[in-house]
């Protein structure tokens, strides 16, 4: 097992970038014209078209980008672009899902999602824009750092981040949740989608993680601020490494997923003996 890192490169958005961004994502809201020029994201696309060229470069492929901010990923806007429309009829086409008279909602959603993340590989700058002027995640995000930042600051604290982009496997994503620096409860990401070859690998999988964690990672490396208490969301690639796709908050502002930030306390602190890893055995009953 080996630990893959992805090239990665940061621009630091200015406050005027921010600002921007927000008034774009409003106006789509309202239905308004987007396309008039805006000469602040004209050379903010520009930038990043660089920075991806830089990337491309790095790693000796044009597979694109996964972008997100240094807060969050405007992962909900996915659901709302062409190209995920598109890719996800296509799917469903070719898997004739409509052509019987039973609809398996189970892997109707796990198509959608599917073809949702891939949407999030982008290769160019307004692309880029256009996936953080969509989601209302990063909309949150830069409009709470518009009015609780001082303005006068030479940038905002928040870093458009553009990573190498790595092809993976829904079901072989996992949150991982730890407690007083120790691990104390792992569960599949995509939580609400049952994948019959994780549940039939689920043995196997959790030894190679807890392997990773026992043996592989090292906590020292991470900000002080987060290694007593932190969720972390890792992913195990198709060659068998294991890649960090980030860190978030120890708490009830990230999802618990399989877990239950009340229900299942005793084993997200840790108080109980063994490392809870969990999966979802049985596709749901509905998906409302």
């Amino acid at each position: 097992m080996c630990i893959r890192d992805s090239y990665t490169e940061f621009i630091p958005l200015t406050f005027l970038e921010v600002k921007a961004i927000v008034d774009v994502y409003s106006k789509k809201q309202q239905n308004k014209d987007v396309l008039e020029e805006n000469s602040i994201l004209e050379i903010l696309t520009s930038k990043i078209d660089a920075k991806i060229k830089e990337v491309t470069k790095k790693c000796g492929a044009n597979n694109g980008v996964f972008t997100r901010l240094s807060t969050r990923s405007p992962k909900d806007s996915a659901f709302h672009l062409e190209k995920t429309k598109k890719n996800f009829l296509s799917n469903v086409v070719e898997t004739n899902l409509f052509s019987n008279q039973y609809i398996d909602e189970n892997h109707l959603i796990t198509c959608l999602c599917k073809c949702s993340l891939q949407s999030l590989r982008v290769t160019s700058g307004s692309e880029v824009l256009n996936l953080l002027s969509s989601s209302f995640r990063i909309w949150v995000d830069l409009l709470s750092i518009i009015n609780h930042t001082d303005h006068n600051a030479s940038s905002a604290p928040v870093q458009l981040v553009l990573r190498e982009w790595q092809n993976f496997e829904q079901h072989m994503e996992f949150r991982c949740f730890f407690y007083n620096s120790k691990l104390t409860a792992v569960g599949q990401y995509f939580h609400f989608l049952w994948f019959p070859t994780l549940v039939a690998n689920k043995e196997q999988i959790k030894e190679m993680i807890l392997d990773f964690f026992n043996n592989r990672f090292n906590l020292s490396l991470l900000p002080a601020d987060m290694i007593k208490a932190m969720v972390l969301d890792l992913v195990i690639l198709p060659d068998g490494c294991i890649k960090i796709i980030e860190l978030n908050p120890f708490g009830k502002a990230t999802g618990a997923g399989l877990f239950d930030w009340d229900k299942d306390k005793h084993q997200l602190l840790g108080e109980t003996e063994k490392v809870e890893f969990r999966v979802r055995e049985q596709p749901r009953t509905s998906y409302d």
